[in-house]
This record gives structure tokens, C-alpha cells and sequence, in this order.
């Protein structure tokens, strides 16, 4: 049987927190390339019954290749000039399946969700454990120190 203490449970929380972040992220950039994209304009988005102020809107993205022209939207609310040049991330595979590669746009986001996981994970570790508690974990493979460890016997 194996206790973990808050100190273990957080640092152990913090270590997912940045796995799932670093796998979510760079299994989007797996067998991805980079190639400049012009700004062509925007799509603007009414909400429904209004057509005076627009609630969202999208820079249209024109990239190149294979000599094959493709167009996406960009980030949402996002200001560009138009003819502006800004780098898309595509699938190598599949050149449609891009996203507009930018701090604000790729990687923000990601970072603003781990950081709220992180202080709820904070709050739930220093502010309702205290140091007497502790999670008994009686996992076959995970022995605490000074335990002997047994695995399962294959003789009959």
C-alpha cells in the first residue's frame, strides 16, 4: 500500500496538468508544416436578428501548396491588414486541415486552461486537504519503502 501525501498529490497533478498540455499541443504539430498565408479580408459574424454590430469576425487566410490554393479562417477577432502575411500550420497529409500559428491563437488558450486546472488543483491540495490526510493507494506494483514487493505467482 502506497500513502500519498498533498505534496506527492500535487506535484504528481501539476506533472499531468503539463503532460495533457504538451501532448495536446504536439500532437497537432506532429507531421505538420509551416508556409506563409495572405490576409484577404473578413467574415464577420452577426448574431442572429442584428446587423449593425458584429458580435465575431475572421480574417479569411489564402495559402499555397503543392501549387494547390486552399483558404481558411483565421483566429477569431483576430486584427490583421488586409494583405497581411501571417504563418498557417497544415497537415502534411491533409493541406486543408490548417490553423493560423500565432502566440495568442496556438498557444494561449492551452496555457490559460492549465493555469486555471492548476490553481483549482491548488485550491483542492492546500485548501481542503491538510497534512493529515493522505490517499491510500493498494496497487499490486506500488509497494512504500521497507515493504517487500510480490508480484503475482504464475505456478499453480
Amino acid at each position: 500500500m502506497v500513502l500519498l501525501k498533498r505534496k506527492h498529490i500535487f506535484l504528481s497533478g501539476i506533472g499531468l496538468i503539463l503532460l495533457f498540455y504538451f501532448l495536446n499541443k504536439g500532437s497537432f504539430l506532429y507531421d505538420t508544416s509551416g508556409t506563409p498565408a495572405k490576409c484577404l479580408g473578413y467574415e464577420v459574424i452577426y448574431p442572429e436578428g442584428r446587423r449593425k454590430s458584429a458580435d465575431s469576425y475572421y480574417a479569411i487566410l489564402e495559402y499555397k501548396v503543392n501549387n494547390q490554393t486552399y483558404k481558411i479562417k483565421g483566429i477569431e477577432n483576430l486584427k490583421l491588414e488586409e494583405g497581411e502575411i501571417v504563418t498557417v500550420v497544415y497537415k502534411n497529409k491533409n493541406p486543408e486541415d490548417a490553423y493560423q500559428y500565432s502566440f495568442f491563437g496556438f498557444w494561449y488558450y492551452g496555457i490559460l486552461y492549465s493555469a486555471l486546472s492548476l490553481v483549482l488543483l491548488t485550491i483542492i491540495c492546500y485548501g481542503v486537504l491538510d497534512e493529515r490526510h493522505s490517499v491510500k493507494l493498494n496497487l499490486p506494483f506500488l509497494k512504500s519503502r521497507g515493504e517487500k514487493s510480490e508480484l503475482p505467482s504464475t505456478k499453480k
